[in-house]
């Protein structure tokens, strides 16, 4: 009975080996199975760095399988300099060109003004000649009247009040120029008669909307108010005008203005006219400033502002070399003064330090 019990209990053990075998042998059927369905993957990664900073250290697994890093350079982008600005001298700007004045009528005014008594030299302005300068920078002025002919330059204007440092040989004549100049002007103007300033300037072209843009009645008040007094200690300038044909402008401004003034009592020595036109309309000029010394009731006239326009430093030099004799021997044409002393195309100058053949015509003839 037990024989047959371990016999049977034998053969249960063998049943029992056969069949963990089998399981064992599908486990490493399955096994092998899951082993051949791995798939083994490289990452590449890509780091981006900036040039001369530190690259990353790639990881690799010891298994063949990892990540593969891969290192771009990115350049360093440098700043971009820009040059400093170049500071350029800052010029008072000519008044836009003007057709020629075409004013065809006018009436004479009633002489109102009492002449200074410092009377002298050709012209009877005081001054050693005629010919002046209309500078911003007084070294500049300096510089062109150093080249001036002997007793050709005698004064010089800046379209304000005071001189800077202008040469004390040059007559310096202070400009009330418009309302922005009413709070100091008779300070100013006090000032440069004790130091000798032999003649004064009122409004700077208050016919031009873009200068002193005044009506002429309300420039005849004005004037009396701010001006009147210097009447026998200076020389006193009617308010330049410019060469415009548009109604209310130039001539016509002024003509309105000097019958505005036989009513308020403007005191008034000279008409001042500016003229603005091309080199072939030369005779103009001289047109221009007759017209005014009639409208003016044969008062002396200055010229304060005058170039061609259009016209390249060749042609405004041969412009000069007919205008300037004309100027000269114009008996009622007491000072002229050509815009202006500046290195700008046309000017006097053609650099900081040079005159440009403009320059040295105006001071030689």
């Amino acid at each position: 009975m037990y024989t047959n019990k371990i016999a049977a209990l034998a053969g249960a053990v063998a049943i029992i080996d056969q069949a963990a075998a089998l399981n064992i042998h599908r486990h490493e059927q399955k096994l092998q199975k899951k082993q051949d369905a791995v798939v083994w993957e490289t990452v590449v990664e890509t780091v981006w760095v900036t040039e001369g900073a530190p690259a990353p250290k790639s990881t690799v697994f010891a298994d063949n399988a990892g990540t593969v890093t891969s290192v771009v350079v990115v350049p360093t982008q440098q700043p971009k300099i820009e040059p400093p600005p170049v500071a350029l001298p800052t010029v008072e700007k000519p008044p836009a060109p003007a057709p020629t004045s075409l004013v065809t009528s006018v009436k004479p005014a009633t002489p109102t003004s009492t002449v200074a008594s410092n009377n002298g030299g050709s012209s009877g302005t005081g001054f050693s000649g005629k010919r002046g300068l209309a500078y911003n920078e007084p070294t500049l002025a300096n510089l062109v009247g150093s080249s001036c002919k002997s007793g050709v330059c005698g004064w010089a204007y800046n379209w304000g009040q005071t001189p800077g440092a202008l040469d004390s040989k040059y007559s310096f004549v202070p400009m009330l120029w418009g309302a922005k100049g009413f709070d100091t002007w008779a300070a100013s103007a006090d000032k440069a008669i004790s130091n000798g300033a032999k003649a004064l300037f009122s409004f700077n072209e208050p016919d031009n909307k873009g200068q002193a843009n005044m009506q002429p009645s309300d420039a005849a008040t004005l004037h009396v108010k701010h001006m009147n007094s210097y009447s026998g200690k200076a020389l006193i300038g009617a308010p330049s005008v410019s060469n415009s044909n548009l109604q209310g402008e130039g001539l016509e401004w002024l003509q309105s203005w000097v019958q505005e003034c036989e009513g308020k009592g403007c005191k008034y020595d000279f008409c001042n006219v500016h003229w603005y036109s091309p080199v072939s309309a030369i005779d103009t000029l001289f047109d221009h400033i007759e017209k005014a010394h009639k409208i003016c009731g044969g008062k002396p006239v200055w010229l304060t502002e005058f170039a061609p326009v259009e016209a390249n430093d060749a042609q405004t030099a041969d412009f000069l070399s007919k205008a300037i004799p004309r100027l000269e021997s114009l008996d009622y044409l007491h000072a002229y003064s050509y815009f202006m002393v500046s290195a700008e195309p046309n000017r006097l100058l053609s650099s900081l330090s040079s005159l440009s053949a403009v320059g040295n015509k105006y001071v030689s003839i």
